[in-house]
C-alpha cells in the first residue's frame, strides 16, 4: 500500500492556527471599529440634538388678511415654545428682498402670535392695486350688488399674494448659533456673513452677486428675477 507524505505535521498545524486566529483578530478589529463608529455616531446624534434643542421650538409662517379698505395685510405668525429668547429674526420673501423685516428679540410665547409686516404689505398692495385696475375692464359686471368689482378684487388679492412663499426665516438662537428655516419647515444651521447674508444659501448668495446688475436703468428687480426663471430660450 503507497504511504502518503504529509509533510511536517507540526508546520502545518502551525500554520493553520496561525490563519485562524488572523481570521479571528480581523473579525475582532471590524466588530470593534463598528463600534467605536456606532458610538461615535450616537454622539454626534445627540450633540446634535443637544445644538437643535432650542431652534426645533421655534416656528414662523405668514398669513394674509383682508383689511378694512379689502386690500391684502400681511402679518407674521409665531411662536417661540423655548424657555429662552431668540435674536436677530430676520423675515426673507424670497420675491420681495427689498421687504425684508425681522425682530430683534422673540421672547418667549406660550402662544402662537401675530406681527403686522409694514414693508412687505406695502409692496403687496402695490401690486395688487396695479392688479386690480387692470382686472376692472375683464371682470366687469362679475360682481355682486355692493361691490361691483369683487371679481377683480378676488383675482387681484389671489394673484398678489401667490408669490410670498417661498419665504425663509433666519434667527440666532441663546447658544448664539444661526439658523434658518425654510417655506418648507426645513431647519438648517447656517452661516452669516459680516453684511447679514446667509452664506450657506445658493439662492441668496446669487441675488447678492447680481443686485446691482438687476438694478441698472431701474429695473424691477422682482420682474427680471421672475423672467430670468421662467425665460428658458
Amino acid at each position: 500500500m503507497t504511504s502518503v507524505d504529509w509533510g511536517n505535521v507540526p508546520s502545518w498545524i502551525s500554520a493553520i492556527g496561525s490563519m485562524a486566529a488572523f481570521g479571528i483578530a480581523s473579525l475582532a478589529a471590524r466588530a470593534a471599529w463598528k463600534q467605536v463608529k456606532f458610538s461615535a455616531d450616537q454622539q454626534r446624534y445627540r450633540d446634535e440634538q443637544a445644538e437643535r434643542e432650542q431652534a426645533v421650538k421655534f416656528a414662523a409662517w405668514l398669513t394674509v388678511k383682508e383689511g378694512s379698505d379689502k386690500r391684502p395685510e400681511v402679518y407674521l405668525r409665531y411662536a417661540n415654545m423655548s424657555e429662552l429668547p431668540i435674536y436677530d429674526l430676520a423675515i426673507m420673501p424670497v420675491y420681495y428682498p427689498d421687504a425684508r423685516s425681522g425682530m430683534d428679540v422673540v421672547e418667549p410665547t406660550k402662544e402662537v402670535r401675530e406681527y403686522f409686516l409694514e414693508p412687505l404689505t406695502r409692496q403687496i398692495q402695490d401690486r395688487y392695486d396695479g392688479m386690480f385696475e387692470s382686472l376692472k375692464i375683464a371682470f366687469s359686471g362679475d360682481g355682486v350688488d355692493d361691490d361691483k368689482h369683487s371679481g377683480a378684487r378676488r383675482s387681484a388679492f389671489r394673484n398678489s399674494t401667490r408669490q410670498l412663499n417661498p419665504t425663509q426665516f433666519r434667527f440666532r438662537d441663546a447658544q448664539n448659533i444661526s439658523w434658518r428655516r425654510d417655506s418648507d419647515g426645513f431647519l438648517k444651521r447656517t452661516r452669516i456673513d459680516k453684511e447679514g447674508d446667509d452664506m450657506d444659501d445658493p439662492f441668496y448668495r446669487k441675488i447678492k452677486e447680481t443686485r446691482s446688475e438687476l438694478r441698472v436703468g431701474g429695473h424691477d428687480f422682482v420682474s427680471i428675477l421672475m423672467n430670468r426663471g421662467t425665460n428658458t430660450g
